[in-house]
């Protein structure tokens, strides 16, 4: 095919890519969306055989290339193969360059496929001499290498951002500066601030447990860091601290009208609810519309607990995250949250549909840090490491390209549709917006394990073993989804929960 030139960097639209006589074909990419701005470094990476030197010949000159477009910057594309060497495989060796090295500094477009097998200094010198002159890299590897702007994966059809593998933010280790208190000690500073606020007792210390749960459990991003813009909504007359909720239903389902107050305090009654209900009709539905933010939904389990009753909750938010290939936030980082009751304690799955919840990037913010290699894009659509451009017009990626977009639908028609009439679209940011109730809406759906009987602890078990089976040696934690939080309650019990500095400080805390 002959590329259509777009100065500035590497577009790609549509592709789909494949290996294997036509016929014969193994598709290796579906239908997938792909950006490189000028002067980023990206790197792909993917397993042996996952196709990703048929990408590198489709990015660099249509080789498996079966659909799509790529459009690279005036002066088109060098691609280039690493030559054998001491870092090469036996089966590597011998393998000569698609261009000529001196080509590959002044490139418009450089692809280097087998970049692991280089030498790392070398290939460090490549990238900083090409980001010097706004020139993009694409690299693809086995694993992942250091000094990338962005990470992608190539698994499963479609390119996946890779998340680092320890998120600096969400460690609880106490900064310069910071406050560190006990997991009581907290819940009992929140309280006070939320009576001072002219919150009722009751509803204020709903709001502390949920924000202290979250921290203990080493969600930062939904701890007490939400406090001041909690407070400052509370001024401006976006939280009705004193707001009673509307109830209609009976039997099996039940629609619950938060009236703008605080959403932990809607989102702790239709927990409740819907786990009792389940535990009388076997099956329950409880919808919230009107709400405000609930922080994290794990923090909703127990009643699912108490009742034996599997919960199935969602939750959409205002825009945040952008759509595969898109440059806006113009969707909601939704959440969805399974509780499956568990001999001591329940086992909970709860995430976001942005490839990291929003707080998590303000979080980073909060103790002075950049965020991770493919987390957030700037207002222009450009990858970045500056927290404050999500207050920018910046966006989060949804995570598992169109995939992840089909989860977050998931989560709009049950949470959004059934539970709230709206979409995240129509949902107010509540850091923008702080004299508007944001009406974002949530769904939770209980089924009793009396009408279905089983032993799901013990089957969990057999996951969790299969899991760690699939590995040749023990692997490090956390590699289910409950070792994080079991990790973080113990040291938050031993050592206490850190408060960043900034927001002790916008707290009035500081010299506690």
């Amino acid at each position: 095919m002959r590329p259509v030139r777009e100065p500035g960097g590497l577009a790609a639209r549509d592709l789909v890519v494949a290996v294997g006589r036509r016929g014969e074909e193994r598709v290796v990419l579906a239908g997938t969306d792909l950006r490189v701005a000028p002067g980023e470094a990206l790197l792909i990476t993917g397993p042996r055989g996952s196709g990703k030197s048929a990408l590198a010949g489709a990015l660099e000159g249509g080789r498996a290339l079966r659909h799509g477009t790529v459009r690279p910057a005036d002066g088109g594309v060098v691609g280039w193969s690493v030559t054998g060497g001491s870092h090469a495989p036996p089966t590597r060796a011998g393998r000569r360059k698609r261009r000529d090295a001196p080509d590959l500094e002044s490139a418009a477009v450089l692809v280097v496929d087998d970049a692991d097998w280089l030498e790392p200094a070398k290939l460090a010198h490549l990238v900083s001499r090409r980001r010097s002159r706004t020139l993009p890299t694409v690299a693809l590897a086995q694993r992942r290498l250091v000094g990338f702007d962005r990470y992608l994966r190539l698994d499963g059809l479609t390119l996946t951002p890779e998340p680092e593998p320890e998120p600096a933010p969400e460690r609880s280790a106490a900064g310069a500066g910071d406050l560190v208190v006990s997991p009581e000690q907290l819940e009992q500073l929140i309280v006070t601030e939320l009576e001072a606020a002219g919150t009722p007792t009751s509803t204020a210390a709903t709001v502390a447990s949920v924000l202290t749960d979250a921290d203990r459990r080493g969600h930062h991003s939904h701890g007490v860091e939400l406090l001041p813009t909690y407070l400052a909504r509370i001024r401006a007359g976006g939280i009705d601290a004193s707001a009673s909720l509307g109830l209609v239903g009976d039997g099996a389902t039940l629609k619950i009208d938060a009236r703008g107050g605080f959403g932990q305090v809607a989102a702790t009654r239709a927990a409740l609810e819907c786990a009792q209900r389940a535990d009388e009709h076997g099956v329950a539905a409880v919808g919230v519309s009107g709400n405000n933010h609930v922080g994290m939904m794990a923090a909703y389990r127990w009643p699912f607990q108490r009742h034996r009753v599997v919960g199935f909750l969602t939750n959409v938010s205002g825009p945040s995250v952008a759509p595969p290939g898109g440059t806006r936030p113009t969707i909601g980082s939704d959440a969805i949250c399974l509780v499956v009751p568990g001999e001591q304690e329940p086992f909970c799955v709860d995430f976001g549909t942005g490839v990291v919840s929003a707080g998590k990037v303000r979080a980073a913010g909060n103790r002075g840090l950049p965020v991770p290699a493919g987390w957030l894009l700037d207002a222009a659509g450009n990858p970045c490491a500056e927290p404050a451009e999500l207050e920018r017009g910046g966006s989060i990626p949804v995570f598992g390209g169109h995939k992840g977009l089909c989860t977050a639908v998931i989560a709009e028609v049950l949470a959004g549709v059934l539970g709230g009439a709206t979409v995240s679209p129509l949902v107010a940011k509540q850091r923008a917006h702080p004299e508007q109730v944001m009406g974002c809406a949530q769904m939770f759906i209980g089924i009793s394990l009396r009408s279905f009987p089983c032993d799901p602890a013990a089957l969990i078990g057999v996951l969790r073993r299969a899991v760690r089976d699939s590995y040749e040696t023990e692997p490090e934690d956390p590699w289910f989804p409950d070792q994080y939080e079991e990790r973080n309650e113990a040291t938050a019990g031993n050592e206490g929960i850190a408060v960043p500095s900034a927001v002790a400080t916008a707290l009035g805390w500081t010299g506690r």
